[in-house]
């Protein structure tokens, strides 16, 4: 099985106490957080939580994986934003972009609002928006 295999492998692994080391684990760690997000999103969205007897996606989170209520709560609502952003998904799970860039995406904005700013690159915006 895949999870007893990974299971071994970090059991087993040393990390060198260099900061090549450390980049390479987090941009790993970072890949693996984008494929439990994903997991994250189908669970929660198929309801399975409830026969374990949560009340939440959330709540499940805090008991199974023994998190904090806004630990699950971030999970829980990144999950849910990556899904709705199939490309920002696939640059996660392949290391484009990182976790910690992902946290930090807003929310969609609501629909017709403009989410430009005089920040925004021009390219990314429509017209009447620059």
């Amino acid at each position: 099985m895949v999870f007893e295999d990974l299971t071994t492998v970090v059991e087993r692994l040393e990390v060198p106490p260099t900061c090549e080391a450390i980049a390479e684990l987090l941009a790993m760690l970072s890949r693996l957080e984008a494929k439990l997000a994903a997991a994250v999103d189908e669970v929660n969205h198929s309801g399975e939580w409830e026969i374990e007897g949560a009340t939440s996606m959330t709540s499940w989170l805090r008991w199974a994986g023994t998190m904090t209520g806004g630990a699950a709560k971030a999970m829980v609502t990144v999950a849910e934003r990556v899904a709705q952003l199939p490309v920002t998904a696939a640059a996660w799970e392949s290391g484009e972009l990182s976790s910690g860039q992902v946290r930090v995406i807003p929310p969609r904005s609501r629909a017709g609002a403009s989410s430009c700013s005089p920040n925004t690159k021009a390219t990314s915006c429509p017209r009447s928006s620059r």
